[in-house]
């Protein structure tokens, strides 16, 4: 977890992976990115995501999934 001090407020990052369906792993790189993740590694052909967030991002990403 990395902690970064913006202005008067405690910013906490944290590192997560997501999965994918093969082949899609650019299509959900850029929803993350969309929501506010910032994508680190992108495992074409594995399924595989992983990216850096602060902790708002999961339920963001829960809901866009259920909703889409």
């Amino acid at each position: 977890m990395d902690l970064k001090i913006v202005g008067n407020y405690l910013i906490m990052s944290t590192k997560y992976y997501a999965t994918a369906i093969m082949g899609l792993e650019r299509i959900a790189a850029d929803e993350i990115k969309e929501l506010g993740g910032r994508v680190k590694e992108i495992r074409e052909g594995k399924g595989r995501i992983f990216f850096e967030g602060n902790f708002e991002l999961i339920p963001k990403l829960n809901f866009f999934r259920a909703n889409h």
